[in-house]
């Protein structure tokens, strides 16, 4: 980042040298660590990620997709790092108990995410509908945003759910939550695994420094997530259902 006079930014200890930095860490909350680095010249603002305004034909292109009065719950089965995945037949077992709870489940994501929501379907009791590639980011926003809760992977969709103001139940690793996971419990609950020990050859995967990232000390990638059970999944999930409802958008509104 650079000011008319002033070259800042977080850095490392081997890093070239600035006018001033915030020393990097990996693990601090990514938002904090910015609004740290924008202190340095006197700027400020709120921790809240901003919210991000929906043009009515993607609102009308989500009404189009979601239709009914029922309540729908996205659910997000990928993310780009496998040990962030939580197992698609967990997914699936939380979709079969919203649908039975009258929430209608809905798969979403990129079609990078095709196959881990092909593989929640298949292991579903009940249909689960699957729009997987199917929308742009302006439309998935307004989808995400059209659901009563989104459940999801740290992954960017969850973090779009949050930026659209979708109610969210997000599935972290114990040290992705430090950088990531929101900071308010009203419409926010994250939930974490605290394995910290590859699954596969049991290398600590909390303490591995610069220049590796944490969590990158070995080539093994299973996921990290099986220590968040189904049923706290589930019951948080309905609880945002029953809390914060949804908004329904008048096709064409403004």
């Amino acid at each position: 980042m650079r000011t008319a006079t002033t070259w800042l930014s977080s850095c490392t200890a081997v890093a070239p040298p600035l006018d001033a930095t915030v020393p990097y860490r990996y693990y601090q909350a990514e938002v904090f660590r910015f609004l740290e680095v924008v202190g340095l010249v006197g700027a400020d603002g709120p921790p809240e990620y901003p919210e991000v305004a929906l043009h009515p034909h993607e609102q009308s292109a989500a009404a189009d997709l979601l239709p009914g009065d029922r309540p729908w719950a996205a659910l997000h089965a990928g993310a780009g790092d496998p040990r962030r995945r939580w197992p698609a037949e967990r997914f699936a077992a939380v979709a079969d108990g919203l649908a039975a709870a009258g929430v209608r489940p809905v798969l979403v994501g990129s079609t990078d995410d095709e196959p881990v929501s092909a593989a929640v379907r298949a292991a579903a009791r009940g249909r689960v509908h699957d729009l997987t590639g199917r929308t742009d980011l302006g439309t998935l926003a307004a989808v995400l945003r059209r659901c009563a809760v989104v459940v999801a992977n740290d992954s960017g969709p969850l973090h779009l759910a949050r930026a659209a103001g979708a109610a969210t139940v997000g599935l972290y690793w114990c040290g992705n939550a430090i950088n990531a996971a929101p900071t308010t419990r009203t419409r926010h609950r994250p939930l974490l695994s605290w394995v910290v020990h590859c699954p596969v050859c049991g290398v600590d995967t909390s303490t591995v420094g610069f220049p590796h990232r944490p969590g990158e000390g070995c080539a093994h990638r299973p996921s990290f997530l099986g220590q968040i059970p189904v049923v706290e999944v589930l019951e948080e999930a309905l609880d945002l259902v029953r809390q914060v409802p949804a908004p329904i958008f008048v096709r064409g509104a403004a």
